[in-house]
């Protein structure tokens, strides 16, 4: 039975993997599309803002609907309606179309994660919903890392066309998915979520939830701004565009190591002091990278990806021991609403980007880390909020 729990895991955050893969094919074909358009840093931050505005916006209303019936929603047209538009994205005739195939993959996007945060940590026990929520955390951030390499390499070999390669394995896989019917799901949970359970959703339990999507939302605007100005910035010194995505590439595969190493850490720290630990680091690294020499502004990359990115898990799986029985609700707060809200932030750093330069606007934007350090303080102090929320909610059949 275990086997078959964690099988049911294992398959969702595969399918994850596959969705942020294709969701983040935009960043490293950018520099392209500035190349056919002649598009300003203002209209390339546009077209990620709605990217990520719908993306993530629509995820708490779902995760909300989906939490009560979370049975008739499919991973697998979720995993396709992101797919399909992004890897046929290069049939767009101009920028309306192609802001309209990119807004089309991201309702794709909005559904999957909920869902797939729902039905990842079914029938977990508090321990297991730590582990099973790194993990598909963790597959979703190595999609998300792979994805501006790939994307880059085929479209520098193969020109744009080659985009449609992409959608063969995510359909290899959706297929294989059916073949094995990996019917978990439909096994009785062991939670409950009665009306008396959900009569306890107080706004004393909403409010660290509110305050930790605020953190998120401030660590997602300079991830965000990271992963599009840096492979521009490199390219406009220039290195190539393969060079910018295999940059991306190493920024976010580091993220996905320090997710594994931070959810190990987690347990023994606790969230808070590990936030301001990483945040504090990351303030460090930034100037030093974009001040550095080539030599090293790679490896420094790597390690502002590892402390930033990396922190990801941790604020997810805090977020579900808040709102335990709302697995789908919790997520598309911190996973959803907290990375809407930073991908707003994009457009000013564009804007800043426009102005001063792409350095400066990622010095500025990186301030936000500042903000996130006073959130994390005050969350610190509702402590026995989170620590009431876990003995209340959590409640096994």
């Amino acid at each position: 039975m275990q086997n078959k729990k964690w099988f049911q895991t294992v398959i969702v955050s595969w399918g994850h993997f596959w969705s942020d893969l294709y969701a983040n094919m935009l960043p490293p074909l950018l520099p392209f599309i500035c190349g056919m358009w002649e598009l300003s840093n203002t209209k390339v931050a546009l077209i990620v803002s709605i990217q990520s505005v719908i993306a993530n916006f629509l995820q708490p209303f779902l995760g909300f609907i989906i939490d009560k019936d979370p049975q008739k929603w499919s991973l697998n047209f979720a995993i396709l309606l992101t797919a399909v538009p992004m890897c046929f994205i290069y049939l767009a005739e101009n920028y309306i179309i192609f802001i309209l195939m990119v807004a089309l993959a991201a309702i794709g996007s909005a559904i999957f994660h909920p869902l797939g945060a729902t039905k990842a940590v079914e029938n977990a026990s508090l321990e297991d919903r730590a582990l099973k929520m790194s993990l598909f955390s963790s597959l979703g951030n190595l999609g998300f890392a792979i994805s501006p390499a790939l994307t880059a390499y085929l479209v520098s070999v193969w020109g744009l066309k080659a985009l449609t390669l992409m959608v063969i394995p995510g359909i290899i896989f959706i297929v294989f998915v059916l073949i094995n019917k990996a019917k978990n799901s439909s096994e009785h949970t062991g939670y409950t979520t009665t009306l008396q359970t959900e009569e306890k959703f107080k706004f004393d339990n909403y409010r660290p939830l509110l305050v930790l999507s605020s953190i998120v939302a401030l660590r997602s605007w300079l991830i965000a701004a990271i992963s599009v100005f840096v492979p521009l910035w490199l390219v406009s010194q220039g290195a190539s565009e393969q060079a910018g995505g295999l940059n991306l590439t190493y920024f976010l595969l580091a993220g996905t190591l320090g997710g594994f190493v931070m959810g190990y850490i987690y347990p023994r720290t606790g969230g808070r002091k590990l936030l301001l630990a990483t945040f504090s680091v990351s303030l460090l690294l930034l100037p030093i990278y974009l001040y550095s020499s080539h030599v090293l502004r790679v490896w420094i990359l790597c390690l502002l990806g590892f402390f930033l990115a990396g922190t990801i898990p941790v604020t997810i799986v805090i977020g579900q021991e808040l709102l335990p029985t709302r697995a789908g609700l919790a997520s598309g707060m911190t996973m959803g609403l907290a990375y809407g809200l930073g991908g707003l932030g994009i457009s000013f750093t564009g804007i800043a980007a426009d102005t001063w330069g792409i350095p400066k606007a990622l010095l500025i934007t990186s301030l936000s880390l500042v903000v996130a350090i006073v959130l994390t303080i005050i969350l610190a102090s509702i402590r026995d909020d989170i620590a009431r929320s876990r003995k209340e909610m959590y409640r096994e059949v």
